[in-house]
């Protein structure tokens, strides 16, 4: 029985690529989860007065900070994540 849609080819990475958020180490924490928010990106790259990125941060890690870990992610051993 021959298959409706044709075989495609190997996937790339192409795809999936998005054009990463910078944030300024200074930036209030408040401005930088609504910027997460509203562009739907999961974690920005922090830098520097001289465009150095200096880290990542996530929407998680800021979530987490605010809130604190759950006691599920205790639990199963994800606290330190």
């Amino acid at each position: 029985m021959a298959s409706a849609e044709p075989p495609t080819g190997p996937k790339t990475i192409a795809g999936f690529i998005r054009k990463p958020l910078f944030v300024f180490e200074n930036t209030p924490v408040a401005e930088i989860l609504l910027l997460l928010r509203r562009s739907r990106h999961p974690m920005c790259l922090v830098i520097n007065d001289k465009s150095e990125v200096t880290g990542l941060i996530t929407a998680e890690d800021i979530v987490r900070e605010i809130v604190g870990t759950s006691r599920a992610c205790k639990k199963f051993g994800k606290a330190g994540i």
